[in-house]
């Protein structure tokens, strides 16, 4: 798995109301997994007052898929930040 913090808070450039982006890179996604990471997303963000914004992808998807060459996945790949 392969986390990667993208968007304002990624280039440095948020202010305090900013979300927390994050891309979620996964081995295998199913929909009840998606519920499950946007359900622990939003708890977190609620303690701790910041939104927090995920994108969830599988590996598949952004190696070998056509997404692999969209605008967002390589803006991702390029200024994302892994934690």
């Amino acid at each position: 798995m392969e986390v990667r913090v993208f968007g304002s808070r990624a280039r440095g450039d948020f202010v305090p109301e900013s979300d927390l982006d994050l891309c979620l890179i996964l081995g295998d996604l199913t929909p009840e997994f998606e519920r499950t990471i946007s359900r622990v997303a939003w708890e977190v963000g609620f303690e701790r007052g910041c939104v927090i914004t995920t994108v969830e992808y599988t590996a598949e998807q952004v190696e070998r898929s056509p997404l692999r060459v969209s605008p967002f996945i390589r803006a991702i790949q390029r200024e994302g930040v892994a934690v």
